[in-house]
């Protein structure tokens, strides 16, 4: 390898570099973001009285039912063209 390749080898190293260090970056403030949200779900999930908590897996599912129809529609419609 002469000169010049080991230079762009290394200009591109670090390039790469500062880009895993940039995504590494937005990568943590999303998860801090994303964990603050979260806590404050279950913080208002865990203040709700007992007989309200008891609905919430029924409506997980009935959500989890209309989603998984919607996307066999979907897939249906793709498919039948």
């Amino acid at each position: 390898m002469g000169d010049e390749e080991i230079a762009v080898l290394k200009a591109e190293f670090r390039n790469l570099v500062e880009k895993v260090d940039r995504n590494a970056e937005i990568s943590e403030n999303w998860r801090v973001l994303f964990c603050g949200k979260l806590d404050k779900v279950l913080d208002r999930l865990q203040s709700l009285p007992c007989d309200k908590r008891s609905y919430i897996p029924t409506q997980i599912n009935a959500l989890w039912g209309v989603i998984v129809l919607l996307i066999a529609a979907i897939i249906g419609e793709w498919v039948k063209k």
